[in-house]
């Protein structure tokens, strides 16, 4: 049973329908990346990569010899939010390391190619400070996360120890029968405009290629992967198959699903992710 700050945060965003704002990006309308907000200025650094912004945001404690890249969610046409940061905020706390946040490249000016490159880039500038750097991410996020791992792999460069994915896109072809709804998801009522991302973040690039799709892949040689979802998510059915071939593959740390919760709810600032962010948060500490 969801609390009453989540049903009013749910209600908030049909409200403001924020299930357009992909549709709306897709049709050339992006929104402009999310400033950092003033209360954690004093516990973060700005880098730049690229041209592009690089948060740092570290524990209350400081800067230790642990970190945390997290890629955004938003379905690769969408920049980074408010949200994100204080999901930062709340991960580097209850882990005590120090949480990155790239503001990647987006599509449509930017394709998977491109965009998988600045991301092994910031992972390797995060291995010249850090000795010990786990990856992941939320939604189109979880799949840059294990898209940068397959790459690396197929590099033969290290992996990183641990692969932490929240609401995972895995499938961006998105063709089971689930994905087209009917759904009590807030974020996407079905699955029309992840599917004309999916195509502007492709590029020339197969929807079911691995690089693209991490479902399609052979993922032995991963590093270990932990899995933290809800079961009220339009792409739930597309997680749990690619939890099953993970699993069958060896890599397969943990797969945690929070009943009646839907898409990247660990966003929501309501009681409701509390139990998420300690397991999130033993994942990174470990």
């Amino acid at each position: 049973m969801t609390s009453f700050r989540y049903r009013a945060f749910e209600a908030i965003l049909r409200w403001t329908k924020a299930d357009r704002l992909i549709g709306k990006a897709v049709d050339g309308a992006p929104g402009r990346a999310a400033k950092l907000p003033g209360r954690l200025k004093s516990r973060t650094e700005c880098l730049e990569i690229e041209g592009r912004d690089l948060w740092i945001i570290h524990p209350k404690s400081g800067a230790g010899e642990a970190a945390y890249v997290h890629f955004h969610g938003g379905a690769y046409v969408l920049g980074l939010m408010p949200l994100h940061f204080g999901l930062a905020e709340q991960l580097s706390d209850r882990a005590g390391v120090s949480v990155l946040l790239p503001d990647y490249p987006l599509a449509p000016a930017a394709q998977v190619g491109e965009i998988t490159a600045f991301a092994n880039r910031v992972y390797e500038a995060a291995l010249e400070r850090w000795t010990h750097v786990k990856i992941g991410g939320g939604s189109a996020g979880g799949n840059l996360a294990l898209v940068l791992a397959l790459h690396r792999k197929a590099m033969n460069a290290p992996q990183p120890p641990h692969i932490l994915l929240m609401s995972p896109w895995v499938d961006l072809e998105m063709a089971h029968p689930a994905n087209d709804g009917p759904s009590d998801e807030v974020c996407f009522s079905d699955a029309t405009d992840l599917r004309r991302a999916a195509k502007l973040y492709a590029g020339d690039v197969a929807v079911t290629d691995p690089r693209v799709s991490p479902i399609f892949a052979e993922l032995s040689g991963l590093a270990p992967i932990s899995i933290v979802t809800g079961d009220v998510d339009l792409l739930h059915t597309d997680i749990l198959r690619f939890a099953d071939k993970a699993k069958a593959a060896g890599v397969l740390s943990k797969l945690a699903i929070y009943g009646t919760l839907g898409h990247i709810f660990m966003l929501y600032p309501t009681p409701d992710r509390e139990s998420a962010l300690v397991e999130m948060g033993d994942i990174l500490r470990r």
